[in-house]
């Protein structure tokens, strides 16, 4: 694996906070730059973190019509080509970015992101 600062950060993480293995991690991945970044990081680094299960959640709050349909779309393709799981919730709401937020942190603690 090759070395670099946010590899080693990443492996003292989960060294400190995460020292139970093998671990199952489900990354929720909102198709932005720094999720989808998250991601490949935590798959190249899986068997150095001795993760053996891991997958993708997203959140489509449909805020942006079919842009935030695209977004699921694209989530999806990267965890249909990275062959893990993929989780996706559906929203049909006009709420405030607030309201989204605590909604979205309430569905990640549930059992859609922890089945596997």
């Amino acid at each position: 694996m090759p070395q670099s600062p946010i590899f080693n950060q990443i492996t003292l993480f989960f060294r400190e906070y995460l020292p139970h293995k093998p671990l199952s991690v489900c990354v929720a991945v909102s198709g932005g730059a720094d999720s989808v970044a998250l991601f490949r990081l935590l798959f190249l680094l899986k068997n150095e973190l001795c993760i053996n299960r891991l997958g993708i959640a997203h959140i489509n709050h449909k805020l942006r019509g079919k842009e935030s349909d695209g977004d699921a779309e694209f989530v999806e393709s990267i965890a249909k080509s990275a062959g893990v799981p993929f989780f996706l919730k559906n929203f049909c709401m006009s709420l405030n970015e607030t309201r989204l937020r605590k909604i979205t942190f309430f569905y990640q603690k549930q059992p859609l992101f922890r089945l596997f």
